[in-house]
């Protein structure tokens, strides 16, 4: 009897961390960054800046538009390519901002659209 209640506490103790980690993740940087955001500062900074569920995004500058892939490589990591660029920025996000910051400490600001 005693392996039996041992393996219903393993199987309990996986179903909480399934969860645990189920939760976070539609709570983490990739669900907040989801949108549209308006360049606001920074040098070049691109005039909208659109994220998908999916992990693309698009780019918009100077009525020029192109696609693109995310992803979070870390918690405030992001990866993007736009093109053939590939770029990875420090992120941090608010209920209505944006920073991203090049790893040669180039800021840029977006204010998130309605």
């Amino acid at each position: 009897m005693r392996n039996n209640t041992k393996g219903i506490g393993v199987g309990i103790a996986v179903i909480i961390v399934v969860l645990v980690v189920l939760f976070s993740a539609d709570r983490g940087p990739w669900r907040a960054i989801v949108g549209r955001w308006e360049g606001i500062q920074g040098p070049g900074v691109a005039d909208t800046i659109e994220f998908f569920k999916d992990g693309t995004m698009s780019v918009a500058q100077t009525g020029t538009s192109m696609g693109g892939d995310y992803k979070f490589i870390a918690l405030d990591r992001l990866k993007t390519t736009v093109g053939s660029t590939t770029m990875v920025f420090k992120v941090s996000i608010s209920k209505n901002e944006l920073t991203l910051v090049e790893l040669n400490g180039m800021i840029y600001k977006y204010r998130r659209l309605e």
